[in-house]
């Protein structure tokens, strides 16, 4: 997939800049979802390293 140039037309780059914007924000989302999942998980299992990394600092 190639990507297509961006126009000289002013409304095109804004458009186009507001879907980066928009796509930047929901990756943003999914790894946010991504890391409380996996420390849901890590939770689950016992493997809480965050209480564990704490505990070994003193």
């Amino acid at each position: 997939m190639t990507a297509q140039p961006a126009k000289p037309h002013g409304g095109s780059r804004r458009h186009s800049k507001e879907s980066q914007n928009e796509v930047a924000r929901s990756l943003e989302r999914e790894l946010q979802f991504l890391s409380e999942e996996r420390q849901e998980r890590a939770r689950r299992l016992g493997l809480d390293f965050a209480a564990k990394t704490l505990k070994t600092d003193n």
